[in-house]
């Protein structure tokens, strides 16, 4: 667009004022086109994540000594949210690494300044392109983009299913945590509690008083039924009672340990509720036990009378041996099989 100067002054004083407005015009296009340039809204701060011992069942802390890995942060995606409006006010757009390999899981990460925050880890997961609608755009989807939202969102499906022991140190568990209430302030310290998405159930068989008696007693299959294909950042049920809110259609999940006597498996929390009315989880009808209950199936074989035979066990884990049918994330499940008869 051409501007026209009506000029009413003598030549030589409109020199000056040409060249004043050729250097602020330059100077603010450099300004503009300069992408290293750091807005003084963003400030960098320290995030450091703690991870405490599984619990148990019963809530109190289950020591796991020894296994760092149960402990270990590989990878983190850090969303900052304003803590008034929970609206998403900045997120980190590649997976950040702790600053070193000590285990101390601190992380440098720049924010918007001076904004009261939450800040929200999410741990392990080795994928940020599920975040966006457009990763290349950097286009995020719409349920990150506010605290209530978010909490909704499910795992990427190739991050949920079952982790063998042998395997977390490559992997991780996937993790989560929401600090308190902070004022981000430069060089500011923000301490995130981390919560493992996933629960860890132990199994272990003695039958050593039914091998001892020479009928070739032995563990065909130790199978794992019912793990959920699903994981989401907020619990699935408002309390114990109740069954989780899993969507239609998704997978549940086996994994068959076969011939161990003890395995360790980590998986996402089932929360099937409790049975009103049920007395003893193993010596209830199958038809009172929830469909998509987890279930410990342990096939033998021994033999008897001349011939080879099979038996299963089912057992159902939980919060107790009545009618609870949660397995709780970040929760450790010891199940202990003793049998000291062979089948009827």
């Amino acid at each position: 667009k051409w501007i026209i100067i009506r000029m009413c002054s003598p030549l030589r004083n409109i020199a000056p004022f040409i060249l004043f407005i050729f250097f602020v015009l330059t100077s603010g296009c450099a300004t503009d086109a300069d992408p290293e340039i750091e807005t003084s809204d963003t400030v960098e701060a320290t995030v450091s994540l703690s991870v405490n011992d599984f619990i148990s069942p019963d809530g109190t802390r289950a020591s796991t000594p020894g296994n760092s890995d149960e402990m270990r942060i590989l990878n983190a995606l850090v969303f900052q949210f304003d803590a008034n409006t929970g609206e998403l006010l900045k997120n980190s757009d590649e997976l950040l690494q702790p600053e070193d390999a000590d285990g101390a899981n601190n992380f440098k990460v720049g924010f918007i300044n001076d904004k009261e925050s939450i800040i929200a880890i999410i741990a392990n997961i080795h994928d940020v392109e599920w975040i966006y609608e457009n990763y290349s755009q950097r286009q995020i989807k719409e349920e990150f983009k506010r605290y209530d939202t978010f909490l909704e969102v499910s795992l990427p499906t190739e991050r949920v299913g079952y982790l063998q022991s042998t395997g977390i140190h490559t992997t991780g568990i996937p993790m989560f945590g929401v600090s308190k209430k902070i004022t981000i302030t430069n060089k500011a310290f923000v301490m995130v509690p981390m919560e493992r998405l996933f629960a860890r159930v132990d199994v272990t068989v003695d039958f050593n008083a039914v091998s001892a008696v020479g009928n070739k007693f032995n563990i065909t299959n130790l199978v794992y039924r019912n793990i959920p294909g699903y994981c989401r950042l907020k619990s699935l049920a408002e309390s114990d009672d109740k069954q989780g809110s899993y969507p239609e259609g998704i997978d549940w999940k086996t994994y068959d340990a076969e011939g161990a006597k003890s395995f360790s498996l980590f998986m996402p929390g089932n929360l099937q509720g409790k049975v009103s009315g049920m007395t003893s989880k193993q010596n209830a009808d199958t038809d009172q036990i929830p469909e998509h209950a987890l279930a410990i199936d342990l096939t033998v074989q021994y033999e008897k009378d001349g011939s080879t035979k099979t038996h299963t066990y089912s057992v159902y884990p939980g919060l107790d041996e009545i009618n609870d049918f949660n397995v709780k994330r970040n929760r450790i499940y010891d199940v202990n099989i003793k049998l000291t008869k062979l089948p009827e």
